[in-house]
């Protein structure tokens, strides 16, 4: 995340705006893929790549196909804005130190980071909302029928019977997600990184359950939990290790997220599945947060404004599995 403060703002303020920015954390930067953009817009192509080597003979030609292309998602860069106003009677007397201009100069901070995690979250928020698409497919990001370019077939990445969040719903979607294929119908091999389990705040009990207990918390029997993130898969760092593709635990992790819940205008019954660094849910930085001032000639107070562009979305939902946990028929 980007941000131009000057120097030239009232020392105090500036200070206040800092610290307004830090007490909101950027869950943005947890999830999405956060790039950089110089232009007024972002085209994101997506493709299917090679299917196979092929057999060939001693001095054998070599076999060349062409890559599909799949869809295209345009990210057109809005533009945010907010602003408040110290009067001059309050600079003069110093009085924007006091604690209620305090409060109000940390609230521009405040308010440009909720609105950046509120906008980029909106895409969970929505992803089982038909009207609500980014990807050319022309499909929420959840989605039972995502369909490949040339329609000859269709895969899915969310549950059918909106399953409430438990062991058995849990395997379900890393499953799914090991079982995606490309466009052409080859086997992706997805899976073998850390994926990341997003709940709102009113499943932190039950997924932290699922995921810190050594045992599987809903059965009296010892049956020893796969999905325990306490311990991972080794971290390949250059060539993995013999024994990386061979634990018997998965390389889980959760993150509990209060912009998805039916307080941000989500809900509380739905959970996702993220395979972290192997995803395209994108968030563009084009403009980080600014900040400007300018006295107002008829008042004389004292106008601070911010000003930042940003876009977002998905540019592929392979990756992603999510179930609306209301355990009812899904088939969008």
């Amino acid at each position: 995340m980007t941000s131009t403060i000057p120097k030239a703002i009232v020392p105090g303020l500036r200070k206040m705006i800092v610290d307004g920015m830090s007490q909101i954390p950027d869950y943005v930067g947890l999830v999405g893929n956060v790039l950089s953009s110089s232009k007024h817009r972002e085209i994101d192509q997506d493709y299917a790549g090679l299917t196979k080597f092929t057999a060939v003979g001693e001095n054998g030609e070599t076999p060349y196909e062409d890559p599909v292309n799949g869809y295209t998602t345009t990210y057109t860069h809005q533009t945010y804005k907010d602003g408040f106003q110290v009067s001059k009677e309050a600079l003069d007397d110093n009085l924007y130190a006091d604690a209620p201009q305090a409060r109000r100069a940390q609230m521009i901070g405040q308010a440009f980071m909720r609105t950046r995690n509120s906008q980029f979250f909106s895409i969970f928020r929505n992803a089982f909302t038909a009207a609500s698409t980014s990807y050319g497919d022309l499909k929420p990001l959840a989605s039972t029928i995502h369909p490949v370019p040339d329609a000859s077939f269709t895969q899915s990445n969310a549950s059918s019977t909106g399953a409430v969040l438990s062991h058995a719903a849990l395997e379900a979607g890393l499953l799914a997600i090991q079982q995606l294929k490309d466009f052409q119908g080859e086997l992706e091999g997805r899976g073998s990184g850390t994926v990341m389990l997003i709940v709102p705040p009113a499943l932190r009990k039950s997924a932290t359950e699922i995921l810190e207990s050594e045992r599987v918390s809903s059965e009296l029997s010892n049956t020893i939990n796969v999905h325990f993130a306490g311990r991972q898969m080794k971290t390949a760092v250059a060539a993995p290790s013999a024994d990386y593709f061979f634990s018997t635990r998965y390389n889980m992790k959760l993150l509990i997220c209060p912009w998805i819940s039916a307080a941000a205008g989500g809900s509380d019954t739905a959970w996702y599945l993220l395979e972290e660094k192997n995803h395209n849910i994108n968030f563009f930085d084009r403009t980080g947060l600014m900040i400007s001032e300018e006295k107002d000639f008829d008042t004389d107070a004292l106008k601070i404004k911010g000003f930042a562009r940003f876009s977002y979305g998905w540019s592929g939902w392979k990756g992603v599995y999510a179930s609306n946990g209301l355990t009812t028929a899904y088939s969008l």
